[in-house]
């Protein structure tokens, strides 16, 4: 039994939200929770019915979406521990992914068209797959409200910082944001579901499910502990963490932290069946990264570990493209 994460509660009916409750999440546990969001109840009913009736299909039907972070991927086709973590564990992530992308619209393609048509953008702005228009259409209602709860998160950030209201404009303007159902079925592992490591973006956004049985898989080992958590699932809330991307843009001011996801023991693997709505805010794809690492940061860990060679990707002024830190985690065997 693992104690629970004590997380700050930031609600976003405050106007600006409560600054000390988010500074705290931002900048000493790195999660928190998010309420009054204004994302319909009823819409998180529908895209989680929708995809959970994808998911009951037979594998060969569903392998006809395939597409890498534009479709679907099978149990196992994504490799985490690899990629940002450590490959203690191998055999890939225990968990079957549905994803999209951002679309722009022809008026943004047109205005930046040099943006979105490098070779580089096509990782994150590649065609959507869907297995129906009603599929579609509440996916791109979903992704549409939470790219609205991302900019107002973002106004937020700034504000609590203390920082102008357009900075980073010039890098945020041309998100290529991500996507992602993420199914956890009743398998009997030794090992986790999603090794321990941290988001490359710069925050997430999540709404877990709650298991039958009420096991508790997501867990985070806030900085300077060395206890692993355990964060609640809830309804009426968001769970909202701090990726590499925001630690970076601010100096290590803001902290991302560690966090897995547990597979249930034997006894609990009957009813631990779990499933995560996980909306990823990401700059654009070629916002420069200045690389910080607190001492708070696994150094063992992801981008903190030798064999990452953050140095062989910088650029002639130090940074590092955001694209450039996403090849590299593939590279090292995020995606199969």
């Amino acid at each position: 039994m693992h104690a629970h994460a004590d997380l700050p509660i930031v609600d976003l009916a405050d106007e600006p939200p409560t600054s000390a409750t988010l500074l705290r999440g931002l900048t000493e546990t790195g999660f928190f929770y998010v309420r009054d969001h204004e994302v319909p109840p009823e819409l998180l009913t529908a895209i989680r019915a929708e995809t959970a009736r994808f998911f009951t299909l037979p594998l060969a039907e569903k392998r006809r979406y395939e597409g890498f972070l534009h479709g679907y991927a099978a149990l196992r086709a994504e490799d985490v521990e690899s990629g940002f973590g450590t490959g203690e564990y191998g055999g890939g992530d225990l968990c079957e992914k549905y994803s999209m992308g951002r679309e722009p619209t022809d008026a943004e393609r047109a205005a930046t068209p040099a943006y979105y048509d490098a070779p580089q953008a096509q990782t994150f702005f590649g065609e959507n797959v869907f297995p129906d228009e009603g599929f579609a259409r509440v996916w791109r209602d979903y992704f549409d409200h939470m790219e609205r709860l991302s900019r107002r998160l973002m106004a937020a950030v700034r504000s609590v910082l203390g920082l102008p209201e357009d900075e980073w404009k010039q890098w945020l303007d041309r998100p290529a944001d991500m996507l992602r159902f993420l199914n956890y079925p009743e398998i009997e592992s030794r090992g986790l579901r999603m090794a321990a490591h941290y988001d490359d973006n710069l925050l997430t956004l999540l709404h877990q499910s709650r298991p039958p049985n009420a096991f508790s898989a997501l867990q985070v080992m806030l900085p300077g502990e060395d206890e692993w958590r355990s964060v609640e699932p809830d309804d009426r809330t968001f769970v909202v963490n701090v990726g590499s991307s925001l630690m970076y843009l601010t100096s290590g001011r803001a902290i991302a932290t560690k966090h897995r996801v547990l597979n249930p023991p034997p006894e609990k693997i009957r009813g631990g069946a779990r499933t995560s709505l996980v909306f990823f805010h990401v700059p654009n794809w070629d916002c420069p990264l200045r690389p910080v690492l607190p001492d708070a940061i696994d150094h063992s860990l992801g981008q903190g570990r030798p064999a990452f060679d953050f140095d062989g990707l910088r650029d002639a002024d130090g940074t590092i493209p955001y694209y450039r830190l996403l090849q590299r985690e593939s590279e090292l065997g995020f995606t199969k």
